[in-house]
């Protein structure tokens, strides 16, 4: 119990320390908000106007020094005092300024003088200031520092020189050098200048008897980005041009201009198809082009749609059949030493065929005293043809294929273990773990799976997990 007061005791110090210590936070409205994009690229903020509010805990009596310090992100070169340090007060205003610094002090009845701009340290440069004679600055006082030569609030152009995120520290002492208070605070915050994520997604099935089409019956299927690009970020990367890159499988797929178009990319500025694209030597590819007036750089979120229209203007393009469509985004510009991938794997959908894909993951055939089947139904009004793929644990990279005997219509057929093994073309007197997956030619959902294991010397049987159990996305 007494160390439990104690520890009651301790955390209430503690509060009280954090509550009462000096605070410093920019002025709002002239917060220094740099890219970090261009931090990373060696930009830096020039010129930047500086405004921050210091509340101070404890009083400060006549003629007590205050320190400010910045860290190494600030460079004060250009910044400069008046002459002797004097202050030039403006009571009616509640300023006092010194060359290129402005205090506030409002209704406060202290005052400051003896400036000083130190930029002897290199990476500590600092500016003092003392607490007027007979003007105390009394605990939970407020002051406002400008280091740009003005009180406007709205302007921030000024002498400083950022390099990236940065903080100011607070350090008061008495005449005597007794120390009084510190603190600390944000002079300024880096964030990233771009934003990119996928809107919509391509979702759309194939046909199997007509792949130029969709099962909704149309040829288009589209992706929507949305991006920002914020030019009013200090140290921002200067007129940024921009390549959007879809990966996956665009093979026969025309991406040019004229009666054949079969990519269509609309830009936020823009309701028509103003970029050019390009599909790699590959075709698994697609780049996209946008140049910088073709968005927004305010930081304003606006998308960019691609449409693929496969089947337009008598066009019977094949439309490809891929797993996932992903893609990056590529920033340049000429502040970068080299392209700068913002964003990469980012899931934009994926087209598939409208067939019946069933995994089983894990399914042993050749064992001594087990046998492994699958049982499937088929559902619809026609005979389905089955491929089947597998890898086996034993020979990792190997792909084995083949066919099995077609699914009888509205009827429920048993696969052996046997029939596998033999039409992957597996020694049947092997042992193998092996991942099945079986393409059906039948539309989603028309045919079903069972797959099971028995133990021959006891009857008992033992079920294996299929894709179907796990769930789809199809």
């Amino acid at each position: 119990m007494k160390l439990f007061k104690k520890a009651l005791v301790a955390t209430a110090l503690l509060s009280t320390f954090g509550a009462h210590a000096v605070s410093i936070a920019p002025v709002a409205g002239k917060e220094n908000k740099l890219s970090s994009e261009g931090v990373a690229a060696g930009n830096q903020a020039t010129n930047a106007g500086v405004a921050f509010n210091v509340i101070v805990a404890k009083d400060h009596p006549a003629a007590s020094k205050i320190t400010l310090t910045f860290d190494s992100k600030v460079d004060l070169d250009d910044l400069a005092a008046a002459v002797g340090g004097a202050v030039t007060n403006d009571p009616k205003e509640g300023t006092g300024t010194s060359g290129d610094i402005v205090f506030e002090y409002g209704t406060g009845s202290f005052t400051f003088d003896n400036v000083e701009v130190n930029t002897k340290t290199k990476g500590a440069h600092f500016i003092s200031f003392n607490v007027d004679i007979g003007n105390p600055l009394t605990a939970n006082s407020a002051f406002r520092v400008h280091l740009d030569g003005n009180a406007d609030i709205t302007d921030k152009i000024g002498k400083i020189e950022i390099s990236g995120a940065s903080t100011v520290k607070f350090d008061s002492e008495d005449a005597a050098a007794a120390p009084i208070e510190s603190g600390s605070g944000v002079l300024a915050t880096e964030e990233s200048q771009f934003s990119f994520v996928n809107k919509q997604e391509l979702t759309k099935l194939i046909k199997r008897t007509n792949d130029s089409q969709y099962t909704d019956g149309t040829t288009t299927d589209t992706a929507i980005f949305t991006m920002s690009n914020n030019e009013d970020l200090l140290a921002n990367l200067t007129a940024p041009t921009y390549e959007l890159v879809l990966s996956g499988n665009f093979e026969g797929v025309d991406p040019t201009t004229g009666t054949k178009e079969e990519v269509k990319v609309t830009a936020a500025t823009s309701a028509d198809a103003v970029n050019i694209t390009a599909i790699n030597g590959d075709e698994d590819e697609l780049t996209i082009t946008l140049a910088n007036n073709e968005t927004p750089t305010d930081g304003t979120k606006q998308d960019v749609t691609i449409v693929f229209n496969h089947g337009e203007n008598g066009n019977a393009a094949v439309i490809p059949v891929t797993g996932d469509v992903d893609a990056k985004l590529i920033v340049k510009s000429a502040d970068l030493s080299s392209d700068l991938t913002f964003a990469s794997l980012v899931d934009s959908g994926e087209w598939a065929l409208n067939a019946t894909i069933i995994n089983v993951p894990y399914f042993p055939v050749g064992y001594a005293g087990l046998s492994s089947s699958v049982h499937f139904a088929n559902e619809s009004k026609s005979k389905a043809a089955v491929s089947i793929t597998a890898i086996d644990e034993a020979n990792p990279g190997t792909v084995y294929e083949g066919v099995l005997a077609d699914l009888e219509a509205r009827a429920v057929t048993r696969v052996k273990q046997k029939d596998i093994m033999e039409a992957l073309n597996l020694d049947v007197d092997m042992s193998h773990k092996l991942s099945v997956t079986f393409n059906i030619d039948a539309d989603v959902g028309d045919v079903n799976a069972y797959a099971f294991s028995n133990a021959t010397t006891d009857g008992a049987r033992q079920a294996l997990v299929t894709s179907q159990q796990k769930g789809s996305d199809k």
